[in-house]
């Protein structure tokens, strides 16, 4: 998966389970652990270090109370920056759920006091806010807002530029959530002109090829695949553009309807994600070539794997900061 490290805490029969990862670029020291948590100091490079924990709490009703003692115990082991994310299986307000029937206010009482006690604040969220969901298109639907990021107003003030959004997922019940610490612009390259594997799949790029040899009758075979690689340019090099934003539409499309109700809005959402796993598919091929993962073949349909291997190239490939002679 592109990741250096990894602490897992096994599942028990075909429940739980918990695994935290990390690269290279951060050093993990494990603090405690059990079912419902993996608790770290974390060292990131050119961020400092601080405290994260991520916890799952208990999805019974009845346990609600030990998922918000286990949060004040974990708050009073250590003093450090502190953040906590996860799935809390609680709501801070009635306006996190959307249902029939309403959240009991003793519950959301009692998870603002244990976070309050706790010494933590809701960092907030980007996006979609409701991240769980049971029953789509039924009179028993339900969304909650269960996953979240907890922080301490120590680390909040080191990293008051934190920003948290809610991601789209192809078939999980649940939404993930990524937090970026300090978030940074980034500026965009001039690329080179590269053959994509991708225009292989589309039915015209055979006869672009075929087009391009007739017109460049009696030319040199230079000419001829310097021609040939200026027609495909032009007539391919908005594609691969052109399928992320299909992809980024279809996440868009499925956010404005992800919280409708009305029968036409929940057909038009299927058919969305139907869409969106389709371009995920086909979008493999695409990350595969820069990968360079030649030695996969395009049946092992790992998409995730090429993107985290092009993502460690690209990381390992850019050059993020320099040292002058008096250690700047």
């Amino acid at each position: 998966m592109g990741f250096d490290g990894l602490f897992v805490v096994d599942r028990m029969g075909r429940s739980g389970g918990l695994a935290l990862l990390w690269d290279a670029n951060t050093n993990v020291s494990l603090l405690s652990y059990a079912r419902n948590f993996i608790d770290v100091h974390v060292e990131v490079a050119g961020l400092g270090d601080w405290r994260l924990t991520g916890f799952y709490g208990f999805p019974e009703s009845s346990r609600r109370r030990q998922s918000w003692d286990l949060l004040r115990f974990l708050s009073s082991s250590s003093t450090a920056p502190w953040v906590c994310l996860g799935d809390f299986n609680d709501l801070l307000a009635a306006s996190e759920k959307k249902s029939r029937l309403e959240h009991p206010q003793w519950k959301l009482q009692g998870f603002k006091k244990a976070i309050s006690d706790s010494g933590l604040l809701d960092v907030g969220m980007e996006g979609y806010q409701f991240t769980w969901e049971r029953s789509r298109g039924s009179v028993d639907w339900v969304e909650e807002r269960l996953d979240i990021v907890l922080a301490s107003a120590e680390w909040l003030h080191r990293f008051a530029r934190v920003k948290v959004m809610s991601l789209e997922a192809s078939c999980s019940d649940h939404l993930p959530i990524f937090m970026d610490p300090n978030p940074i612009n980034t500026t965009s390259r001039h690329k080179r002109f590269r053959f994509e594997n991708l225009w292989l799949r589309e039915r015209d790029c055979v006869e672009v090829i075929t087009n391009s040899c007739n017109s460049s009758s009696g030319c040199s075979i230079q000419q001829k695949i310097s021609r040939c690689g200026a027609d495909l340019f032009q007539w391919g090099g908005h594609l691969a553009r052109d399928f992320r934003k299909r992809i980024s539409d279809c996440k868009c499309l499925m956010a404005r309807l992800r919280g409708r109700r009305d029968q036409g809005s929940v057909e038009a959402f299927v058919e969305a994600r139907n869409r969106y796993n389709a371009l995920l598919h086909s979008h493999e091929v695409f990350w595969k070539q820069r990968a360079k993962s030649l030695w996969l073949k395009e049946g092992d349909r790992n998409s995730r794997f090429f993107h985290a291997t092009a993502s460690t190239r690209k990381r390992r490939n850019s050059i993020e900061r320099l040292r002058n002679r008096q250690g700047i």
